[in-house]
């Protein structure tokens, strides 16, 4: 049976997310800028606006400005982006449970089993725009054939809803450059040029032997992308498992030592959660939401999977301290741990002072089940012995 596979992306996705938080930026070119070297930065992300003048992603900052002046310029915030993303998924994970996240502001969705609910693609596409646009105001693209390679090419054409139908598949990739097949290297695709071949057409006309005796293996990977041929599964991996904890003030606090021995019991009890699960997490996120209602994240990768109350403690307290400003008001206070992985690996490395400190966990942890999850915490805590509250999802 045919699938039908949807590649659907958020246009210009950091851009207006940019001019959605500053509604005085709509329909005013905008530019997300990402530092490279000693330069002013190049071009991730330009609205559609700024497209119509010419600057496009990969652009220098300097050739931005030259073109338009006027051109308005941000640096990537990808934890605000990351939270826009999440909400787009949660829309997407309405439609169908086989949900895979591609790069940030775009994602795979298997609707095949999705029709006796919600009709032909057209129908489902048509939906989701009108929920995109009602929930999030940002403009979507969407490309749908049978296989995952085609429908992204499809979606990234710049028009709301294309469709690829099966048998069409080396019509439609034939006058498409080289850079649409995900096997197509920057370095492959400039010695294909020297060879004169610039279009997937061209390249489809090469027989597999030959491709890959210049490129080895990945030459065999070309050859059936050129054809449009694709049997990757589309991925239920939406959403991720993560574990998170929270607290909310009575009243809005101020005063960074009263939110810090919070954090430090929080800590505690995620790693705690980690170690009881058996479970190894590569990346932390800290929120503080203000009494605006506002929330401020920032994220922190550990160097390897942890399961360390003090590795997690310590990257908390950087991230709070990096995100916490004079005077300002938290009214709640929101730790997320992703990336999880088996904890297994972990018993290799108790050596030495990992050893000493996992023997002190594992004793901790012992006396809290025995007598209580308050019997033992952290002395600089006990200014708020009120215990946060573990969700695991």
């Amino acid at each position: 049976m045919n699938r039908d596979i949807l590649h659907v992306r958020l246009d210009a996705f950091f851009a207006t997310v940019e001019q959605r938080r500053r509604p005085n930026l709509a329909g005013k070119p905008v530019i997300v800028t990402k530092p490279h070297s000693n330069t002013s930065g190049i071009v991730v992300s330009s609205s559609r606006e700024a497209r119509k003048l010419g600057i496009n992603e990969g652009d220098s900052v300097r050739h931005a400005q030259r073109i338009c002046p006027d051109v308005v310029v941000f640096k990537s915030d990808y934890a605000a982006y990351r939270l826009v993303f999440g909400e787009f998924m949660d829309i997407l994970s309405q439609f169908t449970p086989l949900l895979e996240a591609d790069v940030i502001g775009s994602a795979y969705m298997d609707i095949t089993a999705s029709r006796r609910l919600f009709g032909e693609p057209s129908e489902l596409c048509a939906r989701l725009i009108s929920e995109i646009s009602a929930r999030l105001n940002m403009p979507l693209l969407i490309g749908c054939a049978p296989n995952k390679l085609l429908a992204k090419a499809a979606s990234g054409r710049g028009k709301w809803f294309i469709r690829v139908r099966p048998g069409n598949e080396t019509s439609f990739l034939d006058p498409l450059p080289l850079s649409v097949l995900d096997a197509v290297t920057s370095k492959i695709e400039k010695r294909l040029c020297e060879l004169g071949v610039t279009k997937i057409g061209q390249l489809a006309q090469i027989g597999e032997p030959v491709l890959v005796r210049q490129f080895g293996l990945i030459g065999s990977v070309i050859h059936k992308q050129a054809a449009g041929i694709d049997f990757s599964a589309v991925k239920a991996g939406y959403p991720s498992e993560v574990i998170h904890t929270e607290h909310t003030f009575s009243l809005s606090a101020e005063e960074p030592g009263e939110i810090e021995a919070y954090l430090k019991e929080m800590a505690a009890e995620l790693a705690a959660t980690l170690r009881t699960r058996n479970l190894l997490s590569g990346e932390i996120m800290l929120g503080l939401e203000c009494d605006l209602g506002r929330m401020y994240p920032i994220y922190f990768k550990f160097k390897k999977p942890t399961c360390s109350t003090y590795t997690i403690t310590q990257a908390l307290c950087k991230l709070f301290k990096s995100l916490i400003k004079p005077k300002m008001e938290v009214s709640r206070v929101y730790v997320e741990l992703s990336e999880l992985s088996a904890g297994d690996s972990f018993q290799l490395s108790l050596i030495g002072e990992n050893e000493r400190g996992n023997r002190l966990n594992r004793a901790i942890e012992i006396l809290a089940d025995r007598f209580g999850d308050e019997s033992v915490f952290v002395a600089k805590s006990l200014m708020s012995r009120k215990s946060a509250i573990t969700k695991v999802y």
